[in-house]
């Protein structure tokens, strides 16, 4: 059996910050937004995405990018890994 690693971070957002991370191409990245909510920006596509949400970024490779605005938010985020069926 092949082990799956999977990265997942807890990141509590401040009022009208962002975060931002570069994903290797053919990778997936995901968020799913705990509180608050999030203004996310893949490439030239922005979602607002509310509390108990997820977004699943395109496995194109590039930088992704969660920006709050007047209140935090609380997000569960994996910012890499490749997801493929089989």
């Amino acid at each position: 059996m092949q082990k799956l690693w999977i990265l997942v971070i807890e990141l509590i957002v401040p009022p009208e910050t962002g975060f931002f991370h570069t994903v290797k191409r053919g990778y997936t990245a995901l968020a799913y937004i705990i509180e608050g909510e999030i203004l996310a920006v893949n490439g030239e596509r922005e979602v607002s995405i509310g509390g108990r949400s997820t977004a699943i970024f395109d496995p194109e490779g590039g930088v992704i990018y969660l920006r709050t605005s007047e209140k935090p938010a609380r997000v569960l985020c994996s910012p890499e890994g490749p997801l493929a069926s089989r």
